[in-house]
């Protein structure tokens, strides 16, 4: 079974590029960014593709790996995110960190809105800065975290000047709903 790194900011495609040669794993596939399209890369490996991703659209690069052996090497090539170190920097006080690491978040936690996450979105929710508060949107957006919805709709009602964006948001977050 596949699992998918999340790559830190610092982390450079060149230090893959090296460990790919270096492994001799062949560049087999690219697909070129565009304007709606992510970067990526496929690597062969012999326990099978790995997938370099730079997603422009959300600040987000990732690499999948096939196996636990080949995760190893990734991981000692590129500084990867922990869970814990993503988490600690969602509580900052800075709402430019906080949102770029629940942004890294909301893509590991598709399935729901973690508790821990939980008042740290309410709180950017309804934060003074109505940057803050749409790019906040983007993310709960972005994790499908439907359990935002009540507190959303109330924003869209309350934000005199993000309320386009929550109305936009929360049509789409109730269409993945179903």
């Amino acid at each position: 079974m596949s699992t998918i790194l999340h790559v830190r900011p610092e982390a450079h495609r060149d230090a893959l590029l090296a460990l790919a040669r270096a492994q001799g794993w062949p560049r087999v596939a690219e697909q070129v960014r565009s304007h709606t399209r992510s970067t990526i890369w496929h690597l062969r490996t012999p326990a099978g593709l790995i997938y370099w991703v730079e997603d422009h659209t959300l600040a987000l690069r990732t690499v999948e790996v096939p196996d636990a052996a080949t995760e190893a090497l990734v991981r000692a090539a590129l500084p990867i995110w922990s869970t814990e170190d993503l988490t600690a920097l969602a509580a900052s006080e800075d709402p430019r960190e906080a949102l770029g690491a629940l942004r890294v978040l909301a893509s590991l936690h598709t399935e729901g809105l973690p508790d821990t996450l939980r008042p740290i979105m309410e709180a950017l929710i309804q934060h003074a800065d109505p940057i803050a508060r749409m790019a906040v949107a983007r993310v709960a957006l972005h994790g499908r975290w439907t359990s935002l919805l009540p507190l959303l709709r109330q924003q869209e009602q309350d934000d005199p000047v993000a309320g386009p964006t929550w109305a936009w948001v929360v049509k789409n977050l109730e269409a993945a709903a179903g």
